[in-house]
């Protein structure tokens, strides 16, 4: 779908043996501009959508009929992330309350939710709309999630026929080539986040975050700190700016996580710059700040990141996707709400409410080293975040939207 703003102009619609474009006319209503054939690419994904058949009919075969099953809609989840974290807490608490989570996806690297049932298809290619339904119709599904980090198939499918079967809804993990049309034909809209998101009528579900039984020990003396995410073109801004500030901390890094575009040509400038001990690779954020927390004076990244380090009581840092590190954010209990309501991502969020507070987490270090512990207390919130984040009430609300019950 392509538009001006928020309005659509032009779609184009795959059919079993052809591409078209269209021209929508306002009232919803559109004529067709051209066809053209389906390429090779696409002939042979939809060759690999029947042959996944068996193997899915297999996946099928271990839910449990007692339960109610979801089918949970991605185009891919990789192998670490912010969003597939985020995915595997509400998946794990859904499956404790009696859901049945089966995750629809053409690639699926991310190993803790490989515990779930998972069925393979490749969005884009002309029976994936149909595959779709027929998923429905094997698993005996309920309800169908589109997942929104991206948005293929979704588009694809024929929502008022998929919606005579099932309970059909999304939720909105970012930016979403999407409209508030197709939102609202939808039975219900949930989004991590509500103000950057442009569309109306979503019910916000704020991150949810583990809280361990035990913290490990904060040493204001350590000398290193840790960024967490995935090395590509996107997060590489956030890279540069943590590196940037680490230096004038005076402090080591160490960065976890995969390389995701080696190919990139900005990721394979970089790379080389990085001392080789600094890369560490990807690793379970919350098992690794249990074990190793305590040698680092920070934890940065976006997302789901720095609120697992500010559950550990750690000092969180919030990164700009944009070569303005003096925006960069510590977490702390004035400004943990607002950051949390912009999923902890700076780039959206209105410049006055990201002024920067390195300088102030700079003196309470300098302060901390001196004597005085007491001085970073305002940059470690585990406190705070259980006050405000209750996993229950997020997941009663979720469970509501998701089954349509009052």
């Amino acid at each position: 779908m392509f538009g001006l703003g928020r309005r659509p102009l032009f779609t184009v619609v795959r059919t079993r043996t052809r591409n078209e474009l269209h021209l929508i006319r306002r009232g919803g209503k559109s004529c067709r501009l051209l066809t053209w054939p389906l390429s090779s690419k696409i002939r042979r994904a939809e060759l690999l959508n029947e042959g996944f058949d068996a193997a899915n009919l297999h996946e099928l075969r271990t839910i449990d009929p007692a339960r109610t099953v979801v089918l949970f809609v991605f185009d891919f989840l990789h192998e670490t992330g912010g969003v597939e974290r985020r995915v595997e807490l509400f998946l794990d608490r859904l499956s404790a309350r009696g859901i049945q989570p089966v995750i629809v996806a053409a690639r699926h690297d991310y190993a803790p939710l490989q515990k779930y049932p998972c069925l393979r298809l490749i969005p884009g290619a002309p029976n994936a709309a149909w595959k779709l339904l027929q998923f429905v119709r094997w698993s005996g599904a309920k309800v169908v999630e589109f997942n929104l980090k991206s948005p293929k198939l979704a588009h694809d499918v024929d929502i008022k026929a998929l919606r005579q079967l099932v309970r059909v809804g999304c939720m909105l993990h970012g930016r979403e080539d999407t409209t508030q049309e197709f939102l609202d034909r939808l039975d219900y809209r949930c989004t991590v986040f509500s103000r950057s998101s442009g569309f109306e009528r979503l019910v916000k579900l704020p991150n949810i975050v583990t809280f361990p039984d035990a913290c490990p020990a904060f040493d204001p003396h350590a000398d290193t700190a840790l960024y967490v995410g995935r090395i590509d073109s996107e997060k590489l801004p956030t890279i540069r700016n943590f590196i940037r500030i680490c230096e004038r901390l005076g402090v080591r890094f160490e960065i976890a996580g995969p390389v995701t575009s080696p190919g990139s040509r900005p990721v394979g400038r970089f790379l080389p710059t990085v001392p080789p001990d600094a890369l560490i690779g990807p690793i379970d954020t919350r098992a690794h700040l249990q074990a190793y927390g305590s040698r680092y004076l920070f934890v940065a990244g976006v997302g789901q990141v720095p609120l697992e380090a500010a559950a550990a009581d750690l000092p969180a840092l919030i990164t700009p996707h944009d070569p303005t590190p003096e925006r960069a954010m510590f977490l702390d209990a004035e400004n943990q709400e607002v950051l949390r309501d912009w999923n902890c991502v700076i780039n959206r969020i209105p410049r006055p409410l990201t002024p920067g507070n390195v300088d102030a987490f700079a003196e309470a270090v300098r302060l901390a080293r001196q004597g005085d512990p007491e001085a970073l207390r305002p940059f470690r919130i585990r406190g705070e975040l259980e006050r405000t984040l209750s996993a229950d009430a997020v997941l009663d609300r979720y469970l509501k939207e998701m089954l349509g019950t009052p």
